[in-house]
């Protein structure tokens, strides 16, 4: 018999401490620091007769798709002590934590999932994807010096997160950060640089990167950067192109689809490494209810969902878009079915519905497919962030 909880006492954070470092190769001394950050109030670990079997965190933080910030549960961390695995205590941990989330109204859950299985068991499944992309400099010889550039000295995380704020909601998949994913971008273990980006009074952009140096060369790994205009954009690529007589290689992490790439002379940038991260329709009303539709879009979506893990979201609902304002309500009708996998992946719309019922993940009439295939387009869902 499992059971899920927070943390109850010193001891517990020890335990579930111990079993991380164990699982991820974590830094003993830095566990205390990782736990305050996230806030020792938002772990949860799953415990048995014979104790705590292992844990998780949770991030308390907003996911953006069609330009709204939708709550989110992101699920980071999860471990079980080897000497507990293989009976279903990773299983009961998700299931116990989706649950407390649908209780506290969290509409989504997102993660990076180490194996598919255990995720894709409890109803998540892939939504978006983070790629590592690199770009030699030396030819990258750019001139476009249109805006103003400033060095900050001591960037403060409110005033860049209020230019981020403005930049997010553009792009399906980013996070409205959690304070802690801001303090891991300027955290000073390793030196880092950072820059704001101005067109007279108005901050539209920054960058924020380190050196590192390897057997390649030395290439310039950017953090975080957000343009805001064209010139902002222009800008930036000319003070990356301006370290290329001592720099190898610019790398970032973005979407397959790069449309920074745009302001650049030729297609020599190359994707590197790539990860998928997965999403969970947690409370399925309000995560429709919340999300944003393209401007225009209208109709009547009649669905059936099958959840085996929150039996509040399975039966039939029916969507409706008109002029900007969604309803969900219960219906006596479906032309569209699928599981919460399912439903996951058609929310976050990296694949079409078209895609999806090739799959075999949804199923319904051409029409009703059509209609989930407008109503949730989506550009590319990504995310440059890492939990």
């Amino acid at each position: 018999m499992f059971e899920v909880t927070p943390l109850q006492s010193e001891n517990d954070s020890q335990r579930l401490g111990d079993i991380l470092c164990q699982c991820f190769n974590f830094a003993r001394e830095k566990v205390p620091a990782y736990q305050e950050g996230i806030g020792i109030e938002n772990f949860r670990v799953v415990r048995s007769n014979q104790g705590i079997l292992g844990g998780l965190a949770i991030y308390e933080m907003a996911q953006y798709f069609g330009g709204k910030g939708i709550p989110t549960g992101g699920i980071a961390a999860v471990g079980i002590a080897p000497e507990c695995r293989g009976q279903g205590a990773a299983r009961a941990l998700l299931q116990g934590t989706l649950q407390e989330l649908y209780a506290k109204n969290v509409p989504l859950s997102t993660l990076y999932p180490a194996t598919q299985r255990l995720y894709r068991a409890v109803g998540y499944e892939q939504a978006g994807v983070r790629c590592l992309w690199q770009i030699p400099l030396a030819d990258l010889a750019l001139r476009d010096r249109v805006c103003s550039v400033y060095h900050l000295e001591k960037p403060d995380i409110f005033k860049l997160n209020e230019i981020y704020q403005q930049f997010a909601p553009r792009y399906d998949g980013y996070l409205d950060r959690h304070l802690f994913l801001w303090a891991r971008i300027l955290h000073e273990e390793d030196p880092f640089y950072a820059y704001e980006v101005r067109e007279g009074d108005r901050a539209v952009g920054y960058i924020i990167y380190q050196q590192d140096r390897s057997e390649a060369g030395l290439t310039l790994q950017i953090r975080d950067w957000v343009a805001l205009t064209p010139g902002a954009l222009q800008t930036l690529w000319t003070l990356i192109s301006d370290h290329r007589s001592q720099v190898d290689y610019c790398r970032w992490y973005s979407g397959t689809i790069e449309p920074r790439l745009l302001c650049l002379p030729e297609q020599t940038a190359q994707i590197r490494e790539s990860n998928t991260w997965f999403l969970r329709v947690v409370n399925v009303p309000q995560a429709l209810i919340l999300r944003g539709y393209s401007d225009g879009i209208e109709g009547e979506l009649y669905f059936e969902v099958q959840d085996d893990v929150i039996p509040q979201n399975s039966g039939k609902w029916v969507l409706q878009v008109s002029q900007k304002r969604v309803t969900v309500e219960k219906s006596d009708r479906a032309d569209l079915c699928f599981h919460s996998r399912g439903m996951a992946a058609l929310y976050a719309g990296l694949y079409s519905a078209q895609q999806l019922a090739a799959t075999g993940l949804i199923e319904g009439t051409a029409d009703a497919i059509l209609l989930a295939n407008t109503l949730f387009s989506a550009n590319c869902p990504n995310m440059p962030d890492f939990f």
